[in-house]
């Protein structure tokens, strides 16, 4: 009686757990093309914003679903269109940056999707100057 009790606790348990965003989506994986992983920001002046962009292909045949994006500092913010990109299309994602330091900087970017190759690093590099 003990283990059937066991046995329909644990089932109860498994289905009210929620599941992990990957989870099903395995099969449904796809592929990004992008043309390259550093980022080179020419010069720019101390305490002003300056945008650069990442260009992301689907090169594969399922949508592809950006669930988010990291900086590896608070200087540099993405913004992103929240809408599966269909295969085939291509999407834009801006990066804000905003340096408060003079000299070279050199920060990362992780994209997280239902890519193959997820999580997606980037790096930006540049060197900030006095006005």
């Amino acid at each position: 009686m003990k283990q059937l009790l066991y046995v329909i606790l644990m089932l109860i348990i498994h289905a009210c757990v929620p599941q992990n965003k990957t989870n099903g989506l395995k099969d449904r994986r796809t592929y990004v093309d992008y043309l390259d992983s550093i980022i080179q920001i020419e010069e720019m002046h101390l305490g002003a914003s300056k945008d650069t962009f990442i260009n992301l292909k689907n090169a594969g045949n399922e949508p592809l679903i950006i669930y988010n994006i990291e900086s590896s500092c608070g200087c540099t913010v993405a913004s992103w269109e929240k809408q599966p990109i269909s295969p085939n299309k291509e999407t834009k994602i801006r990066l804000k940056i905003r340096r408060f330091e003079i000299g070279y900087f050199n920060k990362n970017i992780k994209i997280t999707c239902n890519s193959k190759q997820s999580p997606i690093l980037f790096r930006i590099q540049g060197t900030v100057i006095k006005k």
